[in-house]
């Protein structure tokens, strides 16, 4: 039987045993069916898988005594956040997806001029979790609350990459530098950016560069982005474990 996945908070983890409760707990228990004896791998969003076996089950947990702790080589070893404004529900529900396969740390969408207004956090969220244990990482990633396009932070990061339309002489082949362990990715909405904001991040020192002559799909622009980033950071290279 296939190992499954699940992510518990650090505070279920005492000595060798974890407590498995909640949301968890009834996937484990009801939705996939565990016994006693069966293998499972927690995590708690530290970056280790921890491997262990079912001690018990009972009306509203899960005992597992812990095995071992190991690395998880999905995760980046340099964070990536990506800021993401508001697409149409259908279009955050695959951004949101394949962001976490391509190893996204953080993910937050904001509002822009031509952005949508609703979203539902609590789907995304859903897929975010479900979308981390099917390509086997060690963090759950949340899709944070809303923010505004001028409260983006861009000074806390080593450098801020964003695709851009109107980028003429930028091509991605050209970035060459990737100095630091804490990057950024922004990109617009279906609509894109428009001129004022991509003035406004080339002036708070983002990197504008071009994805070619075709107007690629806010979902397209995220996908390519960030698999040629993870690409150029290494992030693709196959690891040993």
């Amino acid at each position: 039987m296939e190992i499954k996945r699940f992510f518990v908070d650090p505070s279920s983890v005492s000595g060798d045993r974890c407590v498995v409760t909640g949301e968890e707990y009834v996937h484990i228990a009801v939705v996939t069916r565990h016994k006693i004896g069966y293998r499972l791998i927690l995590c708690t969003g530290d970056g280790y898988d921890i491997y262990g076996t079912i001690e018990d089950i009972k009306s509203d947990k899960v005992i597992v005594r812990i095995d071992e702790r190991v690395v998880n080589i999905a995760e980046w070893v340099r964070s990536m956040t990506l800021y993401l404004s508001v697409a149409k529900g259908d279009k955050m529900d695959v951004i949101v997806q394949k962001a976490i396969e391509l190893g996204v740390r953080h993910i937050v969408p904001f509002y822009s001029a031509q952005s949508q207004r609703d979203i539902n956090l609590s789907r995304l969220n859903k897929i975010a979790r479900e979308a981390a244990k099917q390509c086997g990482r060690a963090i759950c990633v949340q899709v944070a609350e809303p923010i505004y396009f001028e409260d983006i932070p861009i000074e806390s990061y080593d450098r801020v990459y964003f695709p851009s339309e109107r980028e003429r002489n930028v091509n991605y082949r050209d970035l060459t530098c990737f100095d630091g362990s804490n990057f950024a990715l922004i990109v617009g909405s279906e609509g894109g950016f428009d001129s004022d904001e991509s003035n406004r991040l080339v002036e708070r020192g983002c990197v504008s560069f071009s994805l070619g002559n075709r107007i690629l799909r806010a979902e397209t622009a995220v996908i390519t982005t960030l698999s040629l980033l993870a690409n150029s950071l290494g992030e693709m290279t196959y690891k040993d474990k």
